[in-house]
């Protein structure tokens, strides 16, 4: 569609801002559900009940967390917001 809104998006390298600002929010939607989850195995006291559901959860906290921080810094590399890190720091994030 020629002299549309897309057009002009396109022909001048505007980035859509909304989809820059929501996607990298969406990463953390993993750790946001377990602490969710957490809330509520507090809320109801089954902490206390069953003490088994602590180290899964602090186990997948730590997976999700860094899978989290791995999705968002490929995303802002591939935008050229964040240059490329060197292997030390990458290590730090577990996965690529």
């Amino acid at each position: 569609m020629k002299g549309g809104k897309n057009d002009y998006r396109n022909s001048h390298h505007i980035p859509d801002q909304k989809i820059m600002i929501k996607k990298p929010f969406g990463f953390f939607a993993l750790p946001f559900s377990l602490s969710c989850f957490h809330l509520v195995l507090v809320t109801f006291g089954l902490y206390k009940k069953h003490i088994w559901p602590d180290i899964p959860m602090h186990i997948l906290g730590g997976v999700f967390i860094a899978y989290s921080f791995s999705l968002a810094v490929t995303y802002f590399q591939k935008r050229k917001i964040l240059s490329e890190l060197n292997v030390l720091t990458r290590s730090v994030f577990c996965f690529h």
